[in-house]
């Protein structure tokens, strides 16, 4: 944040005992002298993050390819949408995804996770099923268990991006490795955030790393498992990724 020094004088002016008050101005006794001392006040920029408004779009299953479908056979691949309709980024999601038969009896349930939502963007999430029973799976229920509707650190603006790596397997997951020139800013933590985009630039999801000593430059690589896509879903595989580096968390 942004830090002002005001200096704030206060003043202390000796009265005589028979005086009811004492004059302001420069209405004093010869002799009498108005000791004036500074004080330092720092007064910082105490903004509230903006909060931002999720909700769930959609959730649906499809039949997939998949590493571990049986042969000639595919698997029940899960897609939750949630969506942030507010023009401010959103922090860290967690969802539930409960899976039931026809009778309503659960099957199993997965949990989705994302670090940061991006303003007025929808998130499409795949959750893998392996199961030998596909034809039992009826219905999926999506809920949101915990959410942060605030990003607390601000965007740094004028840090760059001087390289970035990024590499995907349709069910490995994605790895990013990025280094940032943060041109001269001296936050005290820097969280770098890695945005995943399919081939039709819907998002994907997240990676993040933080550091808690940055130097001008920072270089950090983070992975998760948990972007995945059916492989014979060529238009929505992970094509690109942005980098959002904030001064502190998220």
């Amino acid at each position: 944040m942004d830090n002002i020094s005001r200096r704030v004088y206060v003043s202390s002016v000796a009265c005589s005992a028979i005086l009811s008050g004492c004059m302001g101005g420069n209405d004093q006794e010869e002799g009498q002298q108005s000791d004036q001392q500074p004080v330092s006040t720092d007064i910082e920029d105490r903004r509230e993050p903006q909060k931002a408004s999720i909700e769930i779009v959609e959730t649906d299953f499809l039949l997939g390819d998949s590493v571990t479908a049986p042969p000639d056979g595919q698997i029940p691949w899960i897609t939750a949408e949630v969506e942030n309709t507010t023009s401010v980024a959103h922090g860290w999601v967690r969802t539930e995804i409960r899976l039931y038969d026809s009778d309503d009896t659960i099957l199993e349930s997965r949990e989705g996770y994302v670090d940061y939502i991006p303003a007025n963007t929808l998130w499409k999430d795949y959750i893998r099923y392996y199961t030998e029973t596909p034809d039992r799976l009826n219905r999926i229920e999506t809920r949101i268990v915990d959410s942060d509707p605030t990003v607390d650190g601000r965007v740094i603006e004028d840090a760059t991006v001087i390289s970035s790596d990024m590499t995907v397997d349709p069910e490995g997951g994605v790895d990013l490795a990025v280094e940032v020139d943060l041109n001269g800013i001296e936050p005290n933590a820097v969280t770098v955030i890695g945005l995943f985009y399919d081939d039709q630039g819907r998002f994907r999801g997240t990676v993040s790393d933080v550091d808690t000593n940055p130097s001008e430059t920072v270089a950090v690589s983070a992975g998760t498992i948990s972007i995945r896509t059916p492989p014979n879903l060529e238009t929505q595989q992970v094509t690109s990724h942005d980098v959002v580096v904030l001064d502190g968390g998220v």
